[in-house]
């Protein structure tokens, strides 16, 4: 449980931005490599750079 704590309040923990930034970059790649599963009807061209 200490282990945990001291990763908890340590600097690059979940309670900061550089824990974050790079799980939400892998959220991102995961979210385009289901969209390629889509119908293309399905997928918004506004959201799209094509």
């Amino acid at each position: 449980m200490a282990s945990f704590l001291a990763f908890l309040n340590s600097p690059v923990g979940p309670k900061t931005t550089h824990f974050w930034g790079p799980v939400a970059n892998c959220g991102f790649v995961v979210a385009g490599l289901v969209d390629m599963q889509k119908h293309p009807e399905m997928i918004s061209g506004n959201m799209s750079a094509g």
